[in-house]
């Protein structure tokens, strides 16, 4: 797929592959003019880790260049590629306009570089040749050599290059190339140069940018993260409202502490008043104790004068009761005389009578004294009672103002704590959410995305690289559903055969749907074309065995029932039960996968039995593949058997691939069904 670039966005986008040590970021200063751009250094590993994007205004668009790591590695496994070529694409989700292949003067064009650029063709495809350029760095070699008459012209050197895959990959390229001096001390003459062909390039292309939907897988997942960002700043903004939300909180809790600390300091001063008022009390207590001892004392006083009053009284009652008595018996013995002395005995009873009634007035005086008495004791009791009770409330107040003060002390520490962590958690998290709204990009186009990913942590960006590497890889190898040359089959004769010297009619290994061996022909290939290379699936087992598959390509695996059923390749996971060949007592035996790599292999074959299995490199897997369903596969392959047992030259009819013409025809036909959508096919 290529998109078009609009004519009012000028931007000039490159991508600089080529093996390590072959000058990729010196060719990258050079393009921008600036010798520190990219790190680099002369060294035969790779100095560029991962993909690194530069972009800078020259003349009047924006020019963008990636800088890839040693893709043409093959030391790195398939997987380091997948996510370098990954990352390449997520710098530049909507392609590229110019592919720069950068080679390096003088030195042998390997087959490692060559198996590296198939690698691409085959994972990118043609179009891919359309936008690239051959970039020959250390020209100064080349002048120098050339001043000494040694070298040829430049593209007698190109064409003097002896590898087909290189000319083949030359040709392909429409012999675009130049020689580039990274070393010159004034970059921009090279600069223009490489600026020169690109934009000629890009004219011819009529600013076509090579893309494919693997870019567009790159794009989705930045979509995702800005989508993800997105939310994040929703909750971000909402996060800023809550916030400001417990600020006010924060601000009126703030206020309710001040009013509490107002109402403390009332307390307090209501305790001051209360401890005033105790000492006044308490002086008022002890002036009243005072005042009530000189009262006891005065009662006892008046106590012991009345009892000495009434001991005197009693003593006159005793001395007239006496008198009386002495009165009566002189009345007694002088009763006659009393006739004769009338006058005196009036006398002497008025003075009875007198002396009767002072007699009632004591006894008087003394009851009310007795009751005053009463009085004053019940007074004391009273007193003593209201003196235990103003003891115990103010016992009880002490109390209860020491327990309130120690109350509000414990409150008030609470609070400021609590206040001052809410406090340090709100500035903990406005922190946080403003560094992270730092990473925010407004803009919505695919420089913005990138220019979101390039602000992303160096975690985050590895975690996008990793959701997308495993999707580009499982984009770029679903295509072929066969075997590479170098698998193996057994013979009847108990010999093993590599696929590329396996011809129809050698009887091979197979096992039947009740599980016993057996030996059968093949009486067709689906594929047979040994120039092909293609991403294969290899999967390793527990006891060793080791197969070679396509990803499309059906194989057996043992399902929960115990029983075997047909799995795409691409399904089958680590720990996975296959069923797998035992040569030294010729049984077949369950063993786990325990490790699945990808890695890119040479040859496709594809040969049938009747039964529908075979033995791969004593692995017990399918002919089937995910072209037809392998109920139909099976059926329409069946009459197809019979044939070859009555015209066996019948399948020996292929095509440029290996496909036989007629099954190439069925193809076409299951085409333009799934087209009508009738999926009888699946």
């Amino acid at each position: 797929m290529q998109r078009s670039l609009p004519p009012t966005n000028k931007k000039l986008r490159i991508l600089l592959l080529g093996k390590t040590g072959n000058g990729k970021s010196r060719t990258g200063c050079t393009l921008l003019n600036d010798k520190k751009a990219f790190c680099h250094k002369l060294s035969p590993n790779s100095v560029t880790g991962a993909c690194e994007r530069q972009d800078r205004r020259v003349r009047d668009y924006t020019l963008t260049v990636v800088d890839t790591p040693g893709v043409f590695d093959t030391k790195q496994s398939i997987e380091e590629v997948f996510e370098k070529i990954t990352q390449s694409m997520v710098l530049s989700p909507d392609g590229y306009h110019v592919v720069f292949i950068v080679l390096k003067y003088g030195q042998k064009f390997t087959e490692e570089e060559a198996n590296a650029i198939v690698h691409l063709e085959k994972l990118f495809g043609e179009a891919l040749f359309k936008f690239a350029i051959i970039v020959v760095t250390h020209a100064d070699l080349y002048k120098n050599s050339r001043e000494d008459g040694e070298a040829p012209g430049q593209l007698d050197y190109m064409m003097e290059i002896e590898n087909k895959t290189f000319q083949r990959i030359f040709e392909k390229c429409w012999k675009r190339f130049i020689f580039c001096d990274n070393t010159a001390e004034d970059l921009k003459v090279e600069q223009g140069k490489l600026l020169d062909v690109a934009e000629k390039l890009v004219s011819k292309n009529a600013s076509e940018r090579y893309t494919n939907e693997l870019f567009e897988i790159a794009a989705n997942a930045l979509r995702k993260i800005k989508e993800k960002q997105e939310q994040e700043k929703r909750a971000f903004e909402r996060r800023q409202e809550e916030l400001e939300r417990d600020a006010r909180r924060a601000n009126e809790l703030q206020l309710d502490l001040e009013e509490e600390e107002r109402k403390n300091r009332c307390l307090q001063y209501e305790k001051e008043e209360a401890d005033r008022y105790k000492r006044f009390m308490q002086q008022q207590f002890e002036v009243w104790r005072q005042e009530r001892e000189e009262k006891s004392q005065k009662i006892e006083m008046l106590e012991a004068e009345r009892q000495r009053e009434n001991e005197g009284m009693l003593r006159r009652l005793e001395e007239l009761q006496r008198r009386k008595e002495e009165d009566e018996k002189l009345t007694a013995q002088t009763i006659q005389a009393l006739d004769a002395k009338a006058n005196q005995t009036t006398k002497l009873e008025e003075k009875l009578t007198k002396t009767e009634r002072e007699l009632e007035k004591l006894n008087i005086m003394f009851e009310g004294e007795r009751k005053s008495n009463e009085i004053l004791r019940q007074e004391k009791e009273q007193s003593d009672q209201n003196t235990q009770a103003m003891q115990q409330q103010f016992q009880e107040f002490k109390r209860a103002t020491e327990e309130e003060a120690k109350r509000k002390e414990c409150l008030d520490a609470l609070r400021q704590r609590e206040n001052e962590e809410r406090m340090e958690h709100l500035e903990e998290m406005r922190n946080a959410l403003e560094t992270r709204s730092s990473q925010y990009v407004e803009d919505y186009s695919v420089d913005g995305l990138v220019e979101m990913f390039r602000r992303l942590p160096k975690h985050e960006q590895q975690e996008v690289i990793d959701e997308v590497s495993p999707e580009v890889r499982e984009k770029a190898i679903e295509a072929g559903a066969c075997f590479p040359k170098d698998a193996t089959c057994i013979l009847a004769d108990g010999d093993v055969l590599k696929m590329e010297y396996l011809q129809q009619g050698d009887e091979v290994q197979v096992v039947h749907p009740d599980g016993s061996l057996d030996y059968q022909r093949v009486f067709m290939f689906g594929h047979a074309d040994p120039n092909a290379e293609s991403p294969f699936l290899i999967f390793t087992t527990e006891n060793k065995r080791q197969l070679s598959i396509s990803p499309g390509h059906y194989l057996y695996v043992q399902s929960q029932d115990g029983k075997m059923a047909m799995v795409p390749a691409r399904n089958v996971k680590v720990d996975d039960a296959l069923c797998t060949y035992i040569p030294e007592n010729g049984t077949t035996k369950i063993s786990a996968v325990t490790e699945i790599r990808v890695e890119i292999l040479q040859g496709l074959y594809n040969p049938h039995t009747k039964s529908g299995t075979i033995v791969v490199n004593g692995v017990l897997t399918s002919c089937y593949t995910e072209a037809f369903s392998p109920v139909w596969a099976h059926r329409l392959l069946q009459p197809m058997w019979f044939l070859y047992k009555l015209a066996p030259w019948i399948n020996r009819i292929v095509s440029k691939d290996g496909m036989p013409v007629w099954l190439s025809f069925l193809d076409i036909v299951k085409s333009v069904w799934e087209k009508e959508r009738l999926f009888a096919w699946k």
